[in-house]
Parts: structure tokens; sequence; C-alpha cells
């Protein structure tokens, strides 16, 4: 595919995304804002790793959990701590609406108090007291996954590479 076709598909699904994620019911957006942050992490990973069938089964075994592969790309250095951090708190609340069957919402006071916890929406609009728990829910959601997107951009030039060559000097390739 085409780099320019591969850019207006990934436009296309991030247009669609933002407007499904903001008309959504609180559970859906919770859950869905939560599925697209795993997917950009699971792309920049895809990205960054070498371009070989072996990376792509780690991503689809040891890496598959969204929480292995946040803390993957904390530990890369693609995430800062408090990116990391709010990324486990945006975990952890689409956890409790994946698993609650009924009667959740952005007002629960649990879920508020998590929400309360972000540390990005400050940061983004200081000032933010009295701003919705689901607006601060949403504000984290999508600035990190704008953020991890774009950092997707930086590992086109820094993409790992597969060694070729004798792994020790001397000694030959065959008994590698």
């Amino acid at each position: 595919m085409a780099d320019r076709e591969r850019e207006k598909l990934q436009r296309e699904d991030w247009d669609g995304f933002l407007k499904e994620f903001q008309g959504e019911s609180d559970r859906a957006a919770a859950i869905l804002g939560a599925a697209f942050l795993d997917e950009q992490l699971r792309c920049l990973l895809e990205e960054f790793l070498v371009d070989d069938p072996e990376s792509k089964n780690l991503l689809k075994g040891a890496l598959r959990d969204v929480t292995v592969r946040a803390r993957a790309a904390f530990s890369l250095g693609f995430l800062s701590p408090l990116e990391y951090r709010d990324i486990c708190r945006i975990l952890g609340i689409r956890n409790r609406f994946a698993h609650q069957m009924h009667g959740l919402s952005f007002a629960d006071p649990d879920i508020t108090a998590q929400c309360d916890a972000l540390e990005l929406p400050p940061k983004i609009i200081p000032g933010i007291w009295g701003v919705m728990s689901r607006d601060k829910y949403v504000i984290s959601t999508q600035q990190i996954a704008t953020w991890v997107a774009l950092r997707r951009l930086g590992t086109l030039s820094d993409r790992r590479k597969v060694q070729s060559g004798p792994a020790y000097p001397g000694k030959p390739e065959s008994d590698v």
C-alpha cells in the first residue's frame, strides 16, 4: 500500500474514532478510548521493532496485553512517567466499565475519583476544576493517543534493524 493511501486510511480511522468516542455512552466511551489507546501503542511498538515475523509474534504473544504494551513503551522511552501513570489509570477505568454489567457511569464516585487522579488534564487546561469526569477521561485518552501517534512518526527513522553478519568477529555466519 502506498504511503499516501495508508495515511488517508489512518486519518479516516482517527476521525472516525473521535466522532464515535465523543458521542457514545459512558461505558462505550471508556472501553473504546482504552481500545484506541491500545491500538496506538501496538502500532508504535510494531513500527519500532525489527520488521520480522518474530516481532509480529511478540506483539501477538508476550506484548498482546495493553498493560504490558504500555510498560514496554515506557521502558523504551516512548512514554513519560506521567503518561504511563495516566494510561494505567485509563486502563483501570476501562476495566471497571468492562466488568460491571450495568449501572456505572462517569458520575460514579469511584470513577470520578479515578478521573480526578488523572494528571494530564490540569496540565492541559489550568483551572480544570468543575470539568466533568468523562471530559477528563476524554482529554487524557485523546491527548496521550495523539502523542503516541506522533511518536510513531519518529520511529520511521529509528526503527530497529535486523542485524546481519556474524555475531562474533571471525565466526562464520552459519554458526550464529
